[in-house]
């Protein structure tokens, strides 16, 4: 507080551990601030009891802290540049000066890299569903394809789509679209797991990518998605509205060598599919018996 150009501290919060009634404070030389990200009193107590700038930092006793805002261009505070002694009364204002020229590199530094982290994750993220989008299967499918070829391996490629509405329910009442990607891709999520991928197309049509498989893999996994949607219709209210899928599959090497290929084959083997009726597996553009 500089009311009448004099600077006096009028609160302290959590010092009592650091016999502070037994320490005379100088502006000049002790530091009160707030750790501004978190939007709490930056309490020297707590050091001793959990991290401070980072969760992974490493235990330590500080008896003298600075902590200084980084803040970006936009005077946006991007983190908190902290230093730490286990004496008191280590920073002067000199050294506070020094660590504020140090924060303005870091600042812009480090709102780069957030910059950066936010484009790669809107530009791999659906926002429909939060999962991967079909950029991040596409950008990655060559370099796996390729991968699986040194590896003498297969990778099997599903395209998964809603039937027509006709086939969907008799009703004419149907769920939005949105709703039916919310409700598909819950139950299509837990077959991406592991170095599988699940991403979103368009409208409500999903690729499932299955690493080190097989056209009998391939199938028993269209079937197991048949069933689950079939045994997990759309609710809404007190109205229950069952959802069928067609599923085409191919995969590489046998139906296509190329990222691009595989994926225009397996759309042409979902078309197969979905041509034949509801509830179809088309393995290579060749169509299975519907699922009962």
């Amino acid at each position: 507080d500089e009311e009448a150009g004099v600077s006096r501290l009028v609160r302290t919060s959590g010092f009592g551990e650091l016999f502070l009634d037994e320490v005379p404070v100088s502006d000049r030389s002790s530091i009160v601030g707030y750790v501004l990200n978190k939007n709490e009193p930056l309490r020297l107590p707590d050091l001793r009891n959990r991290p401070l700038f980072h969760p992974d930092e490493p235990s330590f006793g500080a008896r003298s802290v600075v902590a200084v805002p980084l803040v970006a261009g936009n005077n946006e505070v991007v983190g908190v540049l902290g230093f730490t002694s286990n004496q008191r009364g280590q920073f002067p204002s000199a050294a506070l000066r020094r660590s504020e020229v140090i924060a303005a590199p870091a600042s812009d530094a480090l709102a780069r890299v957030r910059s950066d982290k936010k484009w790669r994750k809107r530009s791999e993220f659906d926002p429909e569903t939060g999962g991967r989008n079909f950029h991040f299967l596409r950008a990655r499918l060559g370099e796996i394809l390729q991968d699986a070829d040194s590896r003498g391996r297969r990778v099997a490629l599903l395209s998964i789509a809603p039937d027509e509405p006709e086939a969907i329910i008799e009703d004419a009442v149907l769920p939005s679209e949105n709703e039916i990607i919310a409700h598909l891709y819950g139950l299509l999520a837990p077959f991406g797991k592991g170095g599988d991928i699940l991403v979103r197309r368009e409208s409500s049509q999903f690729l499932l990518m299955l690493q080190g498989s097989s056209e009998e893999h391939a199938e028993a996994v269209a079937d197991h998605i048949i069933q689950a949607i079939k045994e997990n219709p759309f609710e809404t209210g007190d109205r229950v509205i069952p959802i069928t899928v067609s599923v085409g599959a191919v995969c590489f090497p046998d139906d296509a060598i190329r990222a691009e290929e595989l994926i225009s084959a397996s759309l042409q083997s979902l078309d197969s599919a979905r041509t034949e009726g509801t509830n179809r597996i088309s393995l290579g553009g060749t169509s299975s018996n519907a699922v009962g």
